[in-house]
Parts: structure tokens; C-alpha cells; sequence
């Protein structure tokens, strides 16, 4: 999933060896421990601002994720 979204929305994977091995408590991170694959879409900006072309990319994530499961 991770992949796919990342081809379709230009974006990189940053995948951790275990899962909340960094952040605990996690929606995405208590998923995947229980066998429910999840994905965290995210578009990096600087703290309180929106870097040019940063939405564009985060609507692309979202879009990729709906077609990975045949929304639209």
C-alpha cells in the first residue's frame, strides 16, 4: 500500500522495522501490530506554514490511497 501510494503521489516510504518502534500508541502503528496494514499519508512543511505544492502532493496521497482500493 505504502509503495504503491508513494509512486502515485511522488512521495518517500519511511518504514520502520517494528511497528511502534518509534511512536507508540499510534492509529497506524496499534494496526499494523494487529495484522491490519495502515499507512500515515503525511506532506512535510515548516511549523505553521504551507510550502508551495504541499497540498497538491497531500491530495495526491489521498487520491493514490482511494485508488489502491478501488474507490474511484
Amino acid at each position: 500500500m505504502a509503495k504503491y501510494i508513494s509512486r502515485m503521489g511522488s512521495s518517500d516510504v519511511i518504514a520502520y522495522e517494528t511497528a511502534a518502534s518509534h511512536y507508540k500508541g499510534a492509529l497506524e502503528d496499534e494496526c499494523n501490530l494487529g495484522g491490519v496494514g495502515a499507512v500515515t499519508c503525511e506532506v512535510v512543511s515548516e511549523n505553521g506554514s504551507l510550502a508551495p505544492g504541499s497540498l497538491e502532493r497531500s491530495l495526491l496521497q489521498m487520491k493514490a490511497f482511494l485508488k489502491y482500493f478501488n474507490v474511484i
